[in-house]
């Protein structure tokens, strides 16, 4: 809907509003035999997963003119979503005719976006590294894959030592949605008819960001804590725990990615699902 509210001395006061109502499902149906684990390189047991939310919103846009060649524009969007709860975000800006050939123009607002449905309930899937890697609490708990020369030990495993180990990846129920300030401004010249330049600055802040990590940067940060030589380009062969990164390991140290294997005390997988990763401007 929209339409003029009043004049005033400069100008009609303008509007526009709307609603939206939608329902979003989301189903994924792996085949039996990716159900049940037996197909190799199949990604694991895939099970089947679904859901499903409702998501209504109201939004408007206002003009105002404020006095000759000055518009002030201020708009607003309320979204409310069954599964994350509801959210009201403004904009504000103004386009201030400066002279025939020349406009300022700037505006600030802020932003907010839910997880999809398949950034939530994706089927965890299986996968490997993309490097080679010894698996660290294997070598802090049995001893070095390699000895000093780079040549294998009575210690080597190839499950566990200079292998792509596993990485699981997938949705991931518990993300947060995605939140953003910005504004800009900018000045457009027209000198003449067809052509025109314009220039502007702008800035975005978020927080939240969803998105996957890369697991090998994940696994390479968090070995480099407990190597004896982290300054050094990561090589299974060479590459040696401290002994007190060998004593931490041991002692149960992990991260939020890292998952430890409770029967066995090695590294089970790393964890590559959707997840809130980062806040940058």
């Amino acid at each position: 809907i929209s339409g003029d509210l009043m004049k005033l001395p400069a100008g009609n006061v303008s509007m526009a509003v709307g609603a939206e109502f939608r329902k979003e499902s989301y189903k994924d149906s792996p085949q039996a035999g990716l159900s049940s684990g037996d197909v190799v390189g199949g990604g694991g047991d895939q099970q089947e997963v679904s859901g499903s939310r409702r998501v209504s919103a109201f939004f408007g846009e206002f003009s105002v003119p404020v006095f000759k060649g000055f518009e002030a524009l201020a708009q607003f969007r309320y979204d409310k979503y069954s599964d994350f709860g509801n959210t009201t975000n403004p904009k504000v800006g103004f386009r201030w005719q400066l002279s025939p050939e020349m406009v300022l123009r700037s505006s600030y607002g802020t932003g907010f976006r839910a997880p999809t449905l398949p950034d939530l309930l994706q089927p965890i899937s299986q996968t490997n590294t993309g490097s080679s890697w010894n698996d660290p609490y294997y070598e802090a708990k049995v001893g070095n894959c390699f000895d000093d020369r780079g040549e294998p030990t009575s210690n080597f495993n190839p499950a566990y030592c200079q292998a792509q180990l596993t990485v699981k990846q997938g949705g991931n129920p518990d993300l947060g949605p995605e939140k953003s300030k910005q504004w800009n401004i900018g000045l457009i010249f027209q000198p003449v008819r067809d052509w025109s330049a314009s220039v502007d600055i702008w800035q975005i802040k978020m927080r939240d960001q969803i998105a996957i990590e890369d697991p090998d940067d994940l696994l390479g940060t968090f070995i480099a804590d407990y190597l004896a030589n982290p300054d050094i380009a990561y090589d299974a062969s060479t590459a040696k725990l401290s002994t007190a990164g060998k004593a931490a390991l041991n002692g149960g140290a992990t991260r939020g990615n890292i998952v430890r294997d409770p029967r066995t005390g090695y590294l089970d997988y790393v964890s590559a699902q959707f997840n809130n990763i980062a806040s940058f401007a």
